[in-house]
Parts: structure tokens; sequence; C-alpha cells
């Protein structure tokens, strides 16, 4: 974390293959297949759906988590600390890569996968 930013971390997921995708300066700037937690709020291809959701992650200190999960409902959720947010998006298609975008003050991550183990 640096301090010399506003924002942070964003998370989420995309329908959108990483191989074939031009990034843009931002996840949330993608305006189709993608749901992002961003703040305190949702969004689906770059419009809030959601405020006021969960944890603030503009409030995430080094060290703490998060995560994103896409349950076989179709439901997406997010975790903080591994606390559950509850449901932030419904009929999320299956197949969806994640994505962590490093905004703000948000430097480095590591990704963990849910067995524990880290991946490169």
């Amino acid at each position: 974390m640096v301090d010399k930013w506003a924002g942070s971390i964003e998370i989420g997921v995309t329908t959108h293959n990483p191989a074939y995708l031009q990034l843009p300066s931002t996840m949330t700037n993608l305006r189709s297949g993608t749901w992002m937690m961003t703040g305190n709020g949702v969004m689906h291809n770059g419009t809030t759906v959601l405020d006021e959701y969960g944890h603030n992650l503009d409030r995430l200190k080094a060290g703490d988590t998060v995560g994103v999960v896409r349950r076989d409902d179709g439901t997406l959720h997010f975790f903080v600390n591994g606390a559950p947010q509850g449901p932030a998006a419904w009929n999320v298609p299956p197949n969806v890569y994640a994505v962590v975008d490093l905004y703000g003050q948000a430097a480095q991550a590591t990704i963990v996968d849910e067995g524990g183990g880290v991946r490169p």
C-alpha cells in the first residue's frame, strides 16, 4: 500500500479471455461482461449497481485479504479478510476469469488459491 493516491485494489470477474483482451486503464472501464468490487460498491460493465456494499476496499491495510467466488447458482460473492460480504451479483455466467486491478494505493498483490497455495 502507498498513501499518495486515492482508491485501492479492485477485484472481480470478467467473461473476457485475458489472452485476447486489450487491457483498459482500469477494469471498471470495461463495458461488457465484467463485475467488479471497487471501494464499497459493485460495478457491472462500468456502471455502479450496488452502493454501500460490504467493507470499503479503500480502507484495506497491507496484509488484508480480498476474495471473489462465482457460485454454481450464478451468484457472485466477495470476501474481505475471510468475512463474506453477501451476494453482489446474480446471473453471472459460468467460465469467468478472475480480475485483480491494482488501483490507487494498491501497489502489490499476492494471489492465493482456496487451498492456500500461492499462484504465480
